[in-house]
């Protein structure tokens, strides 16, 4: 076994090159492709929509590596917001260094920029680099974070569960007057609801002056999610009340909530209600539906 080692070692070796060059080929054969594809566009405000167009449907690493390469062979990252396209599509594809490194390259970063550099990482639930960057635009570059901040960082935080970096961001909305955007408060009792504290939850509900779709639902979800399943429904029922009607969300909550309580009933009150709605075709709610008969 012990004289194998070297020729193992050897093997691995090989494999890492071997994989190199086809990495190489991968990347010349998409550099060539794409020399055709953008030759053609003599007009650079026409050769950046392609390429904006390109780089926003790119799942490939190699091809986003060649596309940045003719960016910066034929344009300038500012012109059309392209290099916040690059810089998202790398964050998307999982290239966390290469987003980065590309992200301080890019001249006159302004708030849009970071803000989608934070809404990228929050979709990946990177709180660490959410918060990171979020100090950054604070306190080196002198940047007011607004709603558009704060709710990826929040809906980062419910995402992990660290309520009491969420208490922090809390802290930062309330200073800056957010709790008037509904969007803000819907991502508060989101995060206050799945970390267990609904009286939280509950109390930035109850305050707002106007309760959204999302409110609603957040509220049922939280309160279902933590097994509080009776008063998820009767959530739902104020709803109803209130003159808000259901959606998808809505109504797999209540079809979670009916697998929870075990109430044959209910639950085909809850089937009627999908049928009497127009539900029955949403693939979401059949297949809850189907996990709740099963069952």
């Amino acid at each position: 076994m012990i004289m194998l080692i070297p020729y193992m070692q050897r093997a691995s070796k090989l494999l890492i090159l071997r994989k190199f060059i086809s990495s190489i080929r991968l990347y010349n054969s998409f550099a060539s492709q794409l020399s055709q594809t953008f030759h053609a566009f003599s007009n650079v405000d026409s050769l950046v929509s392609a390429l904006i167009t390109a780089i926003s449907t790119c799942s490939s690493i190699s091809y986003c590596r060649a596309l940045h390469c003719r960016v910066i062979k034929s344009v300038n990252y500012n012109h059309g917001f392209i290099g916040d396209q690059l810089v998202s599509s790398y964050v998307e594809l999982g290239c966390t260094k290469d987003a980065l490194e590309l992200f301080d390259e890019l001249p006159d970063k302004d708030l849009v920029s970071w803000n989608s550099l934070i809404s990228g990482f929050s979709r990946r639930a990177d709180l660490g680099i959410c918060l990171g960057l979020l100090f950054r635009m604070r306190f080196e570059m002198g940047l007011k974070p607004n709603e558009v901040t704060v709710i990826p960082v929040v809906s980062a935080c419910a995402g992990v569960g660290e309520l009491d970096v969420g208490k922090c961001i809390h802290g930062i909305a309330v200073k800056s007057g957010m709790l008037l955007e509904v969007k803000v408060v819907n991502s508060l009792i989101n995060l206050y609801g799945k970390c267990g504290c609904l009286e939280a939850a509950c109390c930035l509900f109850e305050g707002m002056s106007v309760q959204s779709l999302v409110s609603w639902n957040s509220m049922v979800a939280v309160h279902v999610h933590m097994g509080l399943a009776e008063k998820g429904i009767g959530y739902f029922i104020m709803m109803r009340r209130a003159g808000i009607n259901s959606d998808q969300a809505t109504v797999v909550s209540l079809l979670l909530a009916c697998e929870n309580l075990g109430v044959r009933k209910l639950a085909e009150a809850v089937h009627g209600y999908i049928l009497n709605g127009g539900l029955d075709g949403n693939l979401a709610i059949a297949t809850a539906l189907l996990d709740l008969y099963a069952k």
